[in-house]
């Protein structure tokens, strides 16, 4: 700390100071010849120097220690130290005198043009006795302060390899200037002080190191996310906290269409709102700003080296003067660049900030390129999730409405619309109308629209989609249904064959994003899926009628009463009609045949195929008793007069009620279980492949006695692989088995009826396959 001018410098601590030199902490300072009277005086300074300086004192504090005893040994006005900072300037640090001379701290000088270049080059001192008026070397805000003359000396590092600084006093108190003898007296003190500085200066660039490595390891910590928009703004915030920013942005390049967009910002209004965020800008690889942010450093904007295109856009979407751009490198890669604006009145960036926010820049971009990646696969997922579930209702729904209501949710909710619509083509009319809305008041479904009218009908007349990224002052969006909060839109036709179905549109209030070119794509495509689904709803009376017919004719058919069985049985289609079949029937008396069979597919089409696999075994099973050469023959016709892809799963069994014989065939349907009396349960396996595979099959029968109280439990696939909605579990045999281990004794309905009631249950009532259950308990004698 400096020492006040009237305290006796060489009383001052002596024994401290003597062992400081006597322990070798501080060296010994040179004594030139030449000193004179001022040895005793200079050797009690360095002392004092030793003492105060040895504890490991923080660099500023060092410093102005050195420059306060140098103004007090060289008898000085005041007296400044400059060092040379990274960028090869020499850099006021430390100064001793009034308010006035405190005024040459924002002074700087380049090291090869400054008035103390003679002290680096030669590193001697120099002497500047009087200022020349006409020199001008000398900067004007030298004599603003009052100095009149002054004595640098260098500041030299240990092995004096490199110089560290100057140290230079002006104005002496007593004379006119300084002389050789104050020079050789100075000389010695920088000498000596050198040590001290040197040392300090080492400590704090391990402190700045250390610093660095804390910061980068925090943001490295805090770059855990991988949500982009929590990416960013976390590396904004730690910009913010190493930098004093008015505002601070991120823009994100695309490499395959050269360009930087706004992606997230902080600071200005005018960088959140909808004309920054989202906003392109165009860099080429061949731009001249594109190759200095590919070297990886900052860059100072406007860089008038560089006659930049891109340049001068990023500058006017900053709207400032003066920026900074920080590049995002990932292999050498442009991943994005960090823009921002220090506060009005802070100085030009350091070596070090700069040094730090480059760093930040390359830990950040290989974070960001993985979080667009995460964003990217999440949004793919998302939408093949809704695509999937859009598809599964335009699959189960068939009536018009309904199912346009459903869809247009789907479709809001994915796209993050505030509002939307799906109206209808009315070709005898020549108009569009609502028929499913969203977000829209009630009044929208009793609007007409003609067509080339508003933005729906100009859509229709043309047969194309209309993307609207701001809406504002769009005629065309004002004619149909006015409403000035609406940002952005999206309107596309519906289509089948090019003859138009209606127009879907959506659309947001958001001010700060509007829709893409990819959601654009993503609403054509889940246009073309809505026109499919509207032209199927449109044939649904016509199927509806084939299917009444059809229910008819697949009805189970049993007979109301069978002497010497019970029967217990079930029946739901997952649609209208369905391809699952059973039957028991009459072939002799006391002897009855048993039919249960499962078609591929789902629906009228599925159900037509049932009732042909049916008929074709009724008729075949009065001409032989022997379940298997039915089974040879009916594969023989169902592969014959059915499409390839249809084929059929059937067990078919002929049960002699007075003996309990009974004979079977399986041609690939799922094991039917006999619940024997005394509490065993087995199953009849498979005996051949499924009807209508290839045009002849051999299949083998099986026999087994039903004793009296004995249930044969047939069942089909919908039951096992019915499916839990939370998780999509199957229900699988192992349930089936459990549940119809707890049934002995009882009748073949309440059988049924359990298997029945366990089975929704676990599906929560939504069968996604036909269910069809049929036991037959025998009673006799």
């Amino acid at each position: 700390t400096p020492l006040p001018e009237s305290e006796d410098l060489s009383e001052a601590e002596p024994l401290r100071a003597e062992a400081a030199l006597a322990s070798g902490a501080v060296p010994a300072p040179p004594q030139p010849s030449h000193l004179s009277g001022k040895t005793p005086h200079l050797t009690s300074t360095l002392r004092h120097l030793g003492v105060a300086l040895q504890a490991g004192a923080e660099l500023e504090e060092t410093l102005q220690a050195v420059c306060d005893l140098a103004a007090q040994i060289m008898d000085a006005s005041s007296a400044i130290i400059r060092l040379v900072d990274p960028q090869h300037r020499l850099v006021a640090r430390a100064v001793t005198g009034d308010a006035t001379v405190q005024a040459l701290r924002s002074l700087t000088f380049a090291l090869d043009d400054s008035p103390l270049s003679a002290v680096l080059q030669t590193r001697k001192a120099l002497t500047v006795p009087a200022f020349n008026p006409e020199d001008s070397a000398f900067p004007d805000e030298l004599r603003a302060v009052g100095i009149r003359n002054f004595l640098s000396v260098p500041i030299l590092s240990s092995n004096e390899d490199h110089v560290l600084g100057t140290l230079t006093v002006h104005n002496k108190r007593n004379g006119p200037h300084f002389d050789r003898e104050d020079e050789a007296v100075l000389s010695a003190f920088a000498a000596h002080a050198s040590v001290a500085v040197e040392k300090a200066v080492l400590r704090e660039e391990q402190r700045l190191v250390e610093e660095e490595v804390r910061i980068l390891h925090d943001v490295t910590s805090a770059m855990t996310s991988l949500h982009l928009s929590v990416v960013l703004q976390l590396t904004i915030e730690h910009v913010k906290r190493l930098v004093d920013v008015q505002r601070c942005g991120i823009f994100l390049y695309n490499p395959a269409r050269g360009t930087l967009t706004a992606s997230e910002a902080c600071g200005s209004d005018t960088w959140r709102g909808i004309d920054f965020i989202g906003k392109r800008i165009a860099l080429p690889r061949a731009d001249p700003l594109y190759n200095r942010l590919s070297d990886g450093v900052p860059v100072d904007l406007p860089d008038f080296n560089i006659p930049s295109p891109a340049q001068d856009a990023l500058l006017s979407a900053l709207s400032g003067d003066f920026h900074v751009a920080i590049p995002m490198l990932n292999q050498q890669h442009l991943v994005g660049i960090i823009a921002l604006t220090p506060q009005a009145d802070a100085a030009a960036l350091g070596e070090r900030e700069c040094r730090i926010l480059a760093s930040i820049g390359r830990q950040i971009a290989p974070v960001v390129e993985n979080a667009r990646l995460y964003e990217e696969a999440e949004r793919r997922v998302m939408e093949l999730s809704a695509l999937q579930r859009i598809s599964q209702v335009l699959a189960a729904s068939v009536e018009t409405r309904e199912m346009l209501d459903t869809v247009l949710t789907e479709v809001v909710t994915l796209m993050n619309a505030d509002c939307g619509s799906i109206m209808l083509y009315h070709p005898d009319k020549g108009t569009l109308k609502v028929e499913a809305a969203y977000g829209l008041p009630s009044k929208a479904f009793r609007r007409e629209v003609p067509l080339g009218a508003g933005v729906a009908g100009w859509v229709a007349l043309r047969r194309e989609p209309l993307h609207m990224s701001n809406v504002n002052g769009d005629s065309r969006f004002t004619q149909l249904l006015p409403r000035p909060e609406i940002r952005s839109a999206i309107v596309a036709p519906l289509l089948s064959k090019r003859q138009l179905l209606g127009v879907l549109s959506i659309s947001h209030n958001h001010p700060d994003w509007a829709y893409t070119n990819r959601d654009l794509s993503l609403i054509r495509t889940m246009a073309a899926s809505i026109a499919v689904a509207i032209e199927n709803a449109r044939h649904y009376d016509s199927e509806r009628e084939i299917a009444q017919i059809a229910r008819v004719a697949l009805l189970p058919s049993i007979s109301p009463s069978i002497p010497g069985v019970e029967i217990g049985q079930k029946h739901m289609p997952a649609l209208e009609v369905g391809g699952d079949y059973y039957t028991v029937f009459e072939l002799e008396p006391g002897k009855i045949g048993i039919l249960v069979s499962d078609v591929s597919g789902r629906s009228v089409y599925a159900a037509m195929h049932a009732a042909v696999g049916k008929h074709f075994i009724r008729a075949l099973s009065h001409r032989s008793h022997d379940p298997a050469e039915v089974l040879r023959h009916a594969n023989t016709l169902i592969y014959q007069e059915t499409p390839e892809e249809i084929f059929i799963s059937a067990f078919y069994g002929i049960l002699d009620i007075p003996t309990g014989r009974l004979s079977y065939a399986n041609a690939g349907h799922v094991s039917p279980f006999l619940l024997r009396a005394e509490g065993v349960m087995e199953e009849l396996p498979p005996t051949g492949m499924l009807l209508g595979l290839w045009d002849t099959m051999n299949y083998e029968n099986s026999v087994t006695i039903l004793g009296r109280n004995e249930t044969l439990f047939c069942y089909t696939d919908g039951v096992t692989e019915a499916k839990r909605e939370r998780d999509r579990e199957l229900f699988g045999e192992e349930r089936l088995k459990a549940i119809l281990n707890r049934q002995w004794g009882k009748s073949a309905q309440g059988i049924v009826d359990a298997v029945f009631r366990r089975t929704l249950a676990f599906c929560g009532r939504r069968n996604d396959d036909d269910l069809a259950l049929l036991a037959i308990r025998r009673t006799y004698p």
